[in-house]
């Protein structure tokens, strides 16, 4: 992913930071050729698993490319994110399955202190 640099931040695990995250990728995106509002979206719902389920300070990477833009949110809380099952009427629970439906690849990776969950938009 050549020509674009890595940019990296951490946030606070508050739902307040959501935005900041957003705004921070969206920024980082520049001119790679991905929907900039697409991967802040993903962003978002990576960034808000981290706030809800690890409850511990976060860290995004991006990496924009010639290809597209991966997205990496490290969180301190080792248990792997899975899929729920969230009905019509439920308020949360589809992050995952949005991820999974509009990006091209993603996945989780061991970490020392945690675990990364990372997503690539074309």
């Amino acid at each position: 992913m050549a020509g674009r640099p890595v940019q990296c931040r951490t946030f606070a695990p508050v739902e307040s930071e959501i935005a900041a995250v957003r705004r921070f990728v969206a920024q980082a995106a520049g001119s790679c050729p991905c929907d900039a509002d697409m991967a802040a979206l993903v962003a978002s719902e990576l960034a808000t698993n981290a706030v809800l389920h690890a409850r511990s300070a976060f860290t995004v990477t991006v990496w924009p490319g010639d290809d597209g833009i991966t997205i990496e949110v490290l969180d301190e809380n080792p248990r792997r994110p899975s899929a729920s099952n969230a009905g019509p009427r439920d308020l949360s629970g589809r992050g995952l399955q949005l991820i999974d439906a509009v990006c091209d690849a993603w996945g989780v990776r061991p970490n020392d202190d945690g675990k990364a969950v990372w997503a690539h938009l074309t």
